[in-house]
């Protein structure tokens, strides 16, 4: 079994922006199961898994606030 790590820049990137978009960070860490000190040490490494479990939260609620806006412009 191969234990694949990413560097913790991508994920702080993501989690920067959905703070900007008022969503509630820590509980999205909670969520997808990343410890928040892997977030805040700058040589921290992420197991894959739980990079692709935060992939996959974050673009489920951009997919549904995306139709959900699309749905307020289209008549």
């Amino acid at each position: 079994m191969i234990n694949a790590t990413v560097s913790n820049a991508t994920p702080k990137a993501i989690l920067n922006l959905c703070a900007d978009r008022g969503i509630d960070v820590p509980k999205l860490i909670s969520d997808v199961g990343i410890d928040q000190e892997q977030i805040k040490n700058a040589s921290a490494r992420i197991p894959m898994e739980r990079m692709f479990a935060l992939w996959f939260s974050t673009d489920t609620f951009w997919r549904f606030r995306s139709r959900k806006q699309t749905r307020l412009f289209v008549k």
